[in-house]
């Protein structure tokens, strides 16, 4: 035979006759190297706010959320503005080849002057 059993509700997650222990910081006299260790966590790389820290950013496994943001940016201010971007093109739609038959064109290579 199956005793009945009350449930008791789970308690509220923030009102509390007497508070939880890790709500109070302990004396100094209990404990003397706790604002150390607190102050050790803080100071640690992996405590750090990945958008602060910048060796994380760094990463290589990293990259394409970076490059993300990296696209994000310019497109959400784009269109907080509503700027749109038309590009229209006339003229030409293709270059002539002006070598001689058999003659072989040269490789493009970028110039080396500096702009003004």
């Amino acid at each position: 035979m199956r005793s009945k059993r009350t449930r008791v509700p789970p308690p509220h997650p923030d009102r509390r006759r007497e508070p939880l222990p890790e709500q109070q910081p302990k004396a100094t006299q209990d404990d003397p190297h706790a604002l150390q260790a607190i102050r050790a966590i803080l100071d640690s790389p992996s405590y750090r706010l990945p958008e602060r820290d910048v060796d994380f950013l760094a990463r290589d496994d990293v990259r394409g959320p970076r490059l993300q943001l990296e696209y994000l940016k310019p497109d959400t201010v784009l269109r907080e503005t509503a700027l749109s971007i038309q590009l229209s093109f006339s003229g030409v739609r293709a270059f002539p080849n002006l070598a001689p038959r058999g003659a072989r064109s040269k490789p493009f290579a970028p110039s080396r002057r500096p702009i003004p």
